[in-house]
């Protein structure tokens, strides 16, 4: 496989077991531009990715894997095509290694389904934190605060509510929050 056509498919290896009695993990890299988020789990060290690839370690059990898909999922790191690729593949390679003791296809619909439910969770949390953003930012641009002062605010909201959006997607509500706020006169529409 050439290194465009890896990049362009992500590549799925297995973890080792590390003895503790839990079931082995999976490694999933992705391209420089679609890279995953830390969050999802901690970054396989004996077979880190190159420089020009960012990695994450994926639970081999696919109910965990599915409810720690959603925040990648929900931000475009993945889509929810490769997100349900890899919980039909955890489930068969679970069914396969005789970890899972039920229907391969069943596991899947099921880690689907949690799947959705929270992306529907992730999605009203990332539109409530939007709406809290902009609640506040009502009447610090009828005051005319410093541009830095309103970003550092509507941080510091998306840190409560426990960074559902990204650093972009809040600099973004706030821009489109001064935009909207400016007197028609002095937008330029074109």
């Amino acid at each position: 496989m050439s290194v465009d056509e890896r990049h362009r498919v992500p590549q799925y290896a297995e973890r080792p077991a590390a003895g503790n009695g839990r079931a082995p993990e999976m490694v999933i890299n992705s391209a420089p531009g679609g890279a995953l988020e830390s969050d999802v789990a901690v970054p396989f060290l004996a077979e880190a990715p190159g420089p020009t690839q960012e990695g994450c370690v994926m639970n081999a059990r696919p109910y965990t894997l599915a409810a720690s898909l959603a925040r990648p999922v929900a931000r475009g790191y993945l889509t929810r095509n490769q997100a349900d690729s890899a919980l039909l593949a955890t489930a068969m390679r679970g069914a396969r290694t005789g970890q899972i003791h039920h229907d391969p296809v069943d596991v899947f619909r099921i880690a689907r389904h949690i799947l959705t439910l929270k992306l529907a969770d992730m999605h009203a949390r990332r539109e409530l934190a939007a709406h809290h953003i902009k609640r506040l930012l009502e009447p610090m641009i009828g005051s005319r605060k410093p541009s830095r002062a309103l970003l550092a605010e509507a941080h510091g909201v998306n840190g409560e509510e426990g960074f559902p959006l990204t650093e972009d997607e809040v600099r973004d509500v706030v821009r489109d929050e001064v935009w909207w706020s400016l007197p028609s006169g002095g937008r330029h529409h074109g």
